[in-house]
């Protein structure tokens, strides 16, 4: 051998060498992602990306993953106006939190039933551990759940419901009012007593009344006082014309327009699609999106059909809706309402839900929301829009299906839509709050003429439809109402019209004995009237409490005598009636 050649091996040992000697160690210690990502696969499926986004942001995003464990051993404790729900971490069958862990979430809804959604959320937090959530409630049935969620926005299976009923706050004085009625009823029996002497004392007699009645009218402010705090200072108001900046109120006020009968009917929204429950057809789809009508009872809500809208080798552009609304329907400065139910077991993860303004090809007005994610379970989304005060040309009711919160093409699949309502109000609460509840001419209609009615404007599933109270002229003298206002803290805003008040205790047809308010109170003997349960009080502050009491503004004796005391109200007059029973007041009625 050489030296040539013996040097030429002494260096490939000393490559060799320092080869091995770095075996052991990170290869990418001293290495970056330059402007990329890292992906993660189980098979074919994609399940995280670490780094670049699709939207160009840099994040850790997890796209798929176990369903999380279902949430046990929930506890909920109410309170006067609130419920509260306490979850200390235990799921189903011993399970543990995942590890891509998202966070929990308690859902509360009026009545014997609970169905998560972004309506009935209350709140949670992101510890596996639990934790506590109160919210406030009005008086009344309750049913609460708990859901858990992973980071790629998967739910658990709905908790065991649990049902409370929630007390009102007019439940705390009950006692101090009923301790005010008996003081009042031994006013009223020494008031009879005295009435028995007239006769021929009739000057004395006249001067003790007077006297008692006095007394009487403090303790019916103080009750009448007792009762408002008691209440939380809420007041619902009936009147014939709509509130003003000068009619006083604080939040949580409700105020009802109406009048004795109805002679025409009074349409409280419409529904602005032809054929909003795929009966008959479907909408046109656009670029990779294909729709067709479908009976899958997954995404059904009215009547037989719903909506399949399918994703097949999707790319990011893929959405179907409708652009041929006339303008008119949209007056400036209005609030358009755009709402539709959706649900999915395959194919896109979240769904993007907006209505665009055009005039020509620049868009001068647009929603901003969030995509919403699809699951299994059915679940309503709304949109809304102040319409602008701008020129337009056309307006756009989209759908697009998306792969995850931050966009990208779905994975090929169906997803189910039903639904759709398309509605104008005065109002954004309005608006939102008559989407939120569906309609069209197929609803049922109430089954009083103060509960809501529907219709087709035209030919079923091919034209709009209204939500309407039914005339009711010549039919009835009772109080009827045709529009809701309620009082946000600022002022008074018009919202759609509850009907909870009437359908409960409907003003008109409340009776003392066998008569109805008006008559017994328009009767000589007034204040021999009972209605059980309920605090009436003249709206010039004079009180009327069961057994009721009369007393006017003051008069002297001698305006009085020849009315045959107790005197009979002015007619029309007003008469304020609160239940007993009830968290507020039940109602003001003006102009019986």
């Amino acid at each position: 051998m050489t030296s040539i050649e013996a040097k030429r091996l002494a260096q490939r040992i000393a490559r060799i060498e320092r080869e091995q000697a770095n075996q052991g160690k990170p290869q990418l210690a001293y290495s970056s992602i330059e402007n990329g990502n890292l992906k993660s696969y189980e098979g074919n499926d994609l399940k995280m990306v670490v780094g670049l986004q699709d939207d160009g942001g840099q994040a850790t995003t997890v796209f798929n993953g176990p369903t999380p464990p279902t949430p046990i051993n929930y506890t909920v404790t109410v309170d006067h106006g609130s419920l509260t729900v306490h979850w200390d971490g235990e799921f189903e069958d011993g399970a543990v939190a995942p590890s891509d862990w998202a966070r929990w979430t308690a859902y509360a809804q009026e009545g014997g039933a609970v169905t998560p959604s972004r309506v009935t959320a209350i709140g949670g937090t992101d510890s596996a551990s639990g934790g506590e959530v109160t919210a406030g409630v009005l008086k009344g049935q309750w049913t609460v759940t708990v859901l858990a969620w992973s980071q790629a926005g998967k739910p658990s299976s709905m908790g065991l419901p649990v049902t409370v009923d929630v007390p009102g706050y007019g439940d705390i004085v009950l006692a101090e009012i009923d301790a005010a009625e008996t003081l009042i009823k031994n006013g009223s029996d020494i008031l009879v007593s005295a009435q028995d002497t007239l006769g021929g004392k009739l000057d004395s007699a006249f001067g003790s009344i007077d006297s008692i009645n006095d007394d009487m009218s403090d303790l019916g402010d103080a009750v009448a006082g007792a009762v408002v705090s008691a209440n939380g200072k809420n007041t619902v108001t009936y009147d014939d014309r709509p509130p003003t900046g000068t009619d006083e109120g604080i939040t949580g006020d409700s105020w009802f327009v109406g009048q004795v009968g109805r002679p025409e009917d009074v349409v409280e929204a419409t529904n602005l699609l032809a054929n909003p429950s795929f009966e008959t057809e479907v909408l046109p789809g656009y670029f990779t999106l294909n729709t067709s009508r479908s009976s899958n009872p997954m995404g059904v809500v009215s009547g037989s059909y719903c909506m399949a809208m399918a994703t097949a080798s999707a790319s990011g552009s893929n959405w179907t809706g409708l652009d041929t609304l006339p303008v008119s329907l949209f007056p400036a400065s209005k609030w358009v309402a755009f709402g539709l139910t959706v649900a999915g077991a395959t194919g896109a993860k979240f769904i993007d839900v907006w209505a665009d303004f055009y005039n020509g090809s620049t868009r001068v007005a647009t929603t901003s929301d969030a995509y919403a994610p699809i699951s299994a379970e059915q679940s309503r989304i709304v949109r809304a829009i102040q319409v602008p005060s701008v020129a337009f040309t056309q307006v756009r009711f989209l759908v697009r299906l998306r792969n995850s919160a931050s966009g990208g093409a779905p994975a090929d699949g169906v997803t189910y839509t039903d639904a759709w309502q398309i509605v104008v109000a005065d109002t954004e609460a309005k608006a939102r709050s008559i989407v939120g509840q569906y309609f069209d001419g197929d609803t049922p209609s109430g089954t009083t003429n103060n509960e809501s009615h529907y219709r087709w404007t035209g030919t079923s599933h091919a034209s709009t439809s209204e939500k309407y109270l039914p005339a009711t002229d010549g039919l009835s003298e009772n109080w009827n109402v045709t529009a809701q206002y309620r009082h946000d803290g600022n002022g008074w805003v018009e919202v759609e019209l509850s009907h909870h008040v009437i359908s409960s205790a409907d003003v008109g047809k409340l009776v003392a004995g066998s008569a109805t308010i008006k008559e017994a109170c328009q009767a000589p003997g007034f204040i021999e009237a009972v209605f059980p349960g309920f605090l009436c009080s003249y709206a010039r502050g004079r009180t009327l409490v069961g057994p009721l009491s009369l007393n006017l503004e003051r008069r002297s004796i001698s305006d009085r005598r020849m009315q045959s005391l107790p005197v009979v109200p002015p007619d029309p007059f007003r008469c304020r009636c609160h239940h007993l029973d009830q968290p507020r007041p039940f109602a003001t009625v003006d102009q019986f």
